[in-house]
């Protein structure tokens, strides 16, 4: 085989995962380079008004990213489980997992926010500069109110991501985004008659547009048709201690996954306050431009999480591994342009954070680090959240405490105070954990072993014949939720002006009477039979339950075929 032929093999075989990763992840990259925008102007924003502000930023930020990330990663154990159901089809049980989710990120971020409550009366036992303390205090409780609005809102954002709409989170976070930075500049500098608040104008401005997304995406889930066949069972009654065990089991390693790993930069950002507020100003610079980087290989691998757990849902595994190799190639190439950006542009990019000339002096000093930064975390990224897609997440706990807290803390004392390279010592300790986690983790993943899954979509696909598609009548099948599953050509042909309805509810398309009749169908097994005249035609419709091999009713089968005002009728009974 020659390389012109290996080539050709090569594209063919990933040229499907690189598009659909594109189109999951473009999305979720628009949202990111959202946030980085956000970032970056509350950075030059806060630094423009003054160094202690700035390293008050640094250091209350750098305390709260521990609780943030780890909620952050409490919300991600959602994905796996949606995504697979949704490739399923089983849309009741999708309702149901993700309010299971809602109800466990509001419980754990209600804890989070106690116990950063009782933390902020421990400010002064940080090691750092009094000058800051009392920036850094009421910044610090605007931010406190902000846990359990942002949680939920996570939950709803990574429901989406299952569903494979990153696209609808992406305009609620931009347009939060946006209010926050005219919060800022509203309220840090005291602009159009407000009053001004410096640092605690820009936590005001942090709460306000929390909620407003949180707000936003709520309404979404109450209104938008596209979640129709989630809502009876995402906001309705029932029962879901099963569903909270699973979600709590998927959900609770990747929390803690993610906790142990931001520890590491928490504790290299109180390391850099060690070395005066210089280091530890710089140290913040470096870390906003770094998100670059980060947010641009966290959204691809994001994307890659969706796909793993669609193909999970399957038992398709090699689908799985062939999406996490296509994610790793296109990580590889958006490190390679974050590095290129990162050298070539680093004086003008750090300059715009601070006209503060002793800062910029020390913030160079992290360039060579922050370029091995970029393909380590890109590759560690794509393979953890490869493993998040499979559910199967137990083994990111030991991942994470071998990395970044055998490895990665006792690296950074060596570095930052045994070879005496402070703050930038530091950020090279960051490497050695990246590589010890992207290793740890591409092993882990080549090993995991994907099984199939039984559903209600196997089932259909399994007993609905193939020349049912081509019948001259109108076939169309629903679950036993009331959840569209199946229609044949003519019955798409039938519902066209309403669009692609599988997956819809069949009680958003009938009036109440109709819907009431459904329900007693599936409640009893029973069989509906009537004729109806639309558009000048008559038509005969017989309603039927299919069953599950275990006898217990699965759902319905709607047959509706178009007949003569007058046809034939012949009593077999006479003789």
């Amino acid at each position: 085989m020659n390389m012109e032929t290996r080539k050709k093999g090569f594209w063919r075989r990933y040229r499907d995962e690189y598009v659909e990763l594109m189109r999951l992840g473009f999305p979720v990259l628009l949202t990111q380079l959202g946030v980085i925008v956000m970032s970056f102007t509350d950075t030059m924003m806060v630094g423009a008004y003054g160094v202690e502000q700035l390293a008050a930023s640094a250091f209350v930020n750098s305390v709260f990213l521990i609780p943030l990330v780890m909620l952050s990663g409490l919300a991600a154990g959602i994905t796996p489980l949606v995504g697979a159901l949704f490739s399923t089809r089983e849309h009741a049980e999708t309702g149901r997992v993700a309010r299971a989710g809602l109800q466990i990120n509001a419980l754990v971020s209600s804890v989070f926010t106690l116990v950063m409550g009782v933390l902020y009366f421990f400010l002064d036992c940080f090691g750092q500069s009094d000058e800051i303390l009392p920036v850094a205090r009421p910044y610090f409780l605007t931010l406190l109110t902000t846990l359990i609005p942002m949680s939920l809102f996570n939950a709803f954002t990574q429901t989406s991501n299952g569903l494979t709409d990153t696209r609808s989170p992406m305009y609620f976070i931009l347009g939060a985004i946006a209010l926050n930075i005219v919060g800022n500049w509203l309220l840090i500098f005291g602009h159009c008659g407000f009053p001004e608040l410096g640092l605690t104008g820009a936590g005001i401005a942090t709460a306000v547009a929390r909620l407003a997304g949180l707000v936003g995406i709520y309404i979404m889930y109450r209104r938008s048709r596209r979640y129709a066949p989630y809502r009876a069972t995402l906001f309705g009654p029932g029962h879901l201690g099963r569903q909270r065990v699973k979600v709590w089991v998927t959900s609770y390693p990747v929390m803690i996954q993610t906790g142990v790993e931001c520890s590491l930069w928490s504790v290299g950002a109180v390391a850099c306050g060690w070395f005066g507020k210089i280091q530890l100003a710089a140290f913040q610079v470096v870390n906003t431009i770094g998100q670059l980087g980060f947010m641009t290989y966290m959204s691809f691998g994001v994307a890659v999480s969706i796909r793993v757990a669609n193909y999970c849902g399957l038992g398709d595994e090699r689908g799985a591994g062939d999406t996490t190799r296509a994610g790793l190639h296109l990580n590889m190439v958006l490190a390679t342009l974050a590095s290129l950006v990162m050298t070539l542009l680093a004086h003008p990019l750090i300059g715009a954070f601070t006209p503060d000339s002793a800062v910029i002096s020390a913030a160079e000093m992290f360039i060579v680090p922050l370029v091995l930064y970029q393909y380590l975390d890109a590759a560690q990224l794509t393979f953890i959240n490869a493993i998040r897609g499979t559910s199967q997440v137990k083994p990111l706990l030991w991942i994470a405490l071998v990395s970044y807290v055998a490895v990665g803390i006792p690296v950074m004392m060596l570095f930052a105070l045994g070879l005496d390279w402070e703050s930038v010592g530091v950020y090279y300790s960051f490497d050695i954990a990246l590589l010890c986690a992207a290793v740890l983790a591409g092993l882990v993943f080549r090993n995991l072993k994907i099984e199939n899954r039984n559903s209600t979509f196997n089932i259909m696909e399994a007993i609905i014949p193939a020349w049912a598609e081509g019948l001259d009548c109108a076939v169309t099948v629903c679950d036993a939720e009331g959840v569209i599953i199946f229609m044949n050509a003519r019955s798409r042909e039938t519902f066209a002006r309403h669009g692609d309805i599988i997956g819809h509810s069949l009680f958003d398309y009938h009036p109440e009477h109709a819907c009431a009749t459904i329900r007693r169908l599936l409640a009893e097994g029973s069989s509906n039979t009537y004729s109806i005249t639309k558009q000048g035609r008559k038509k005969i419709i017989h309603q039927t339950p299919w069953r599950r091999e275990d006898g217990t009713v699965g759902g319905l089968v709607e047959i509706s075929l178009v007949v003569p005002e007058v046809f034939p009728h012949y009593d077999r009974d006479k003789k």
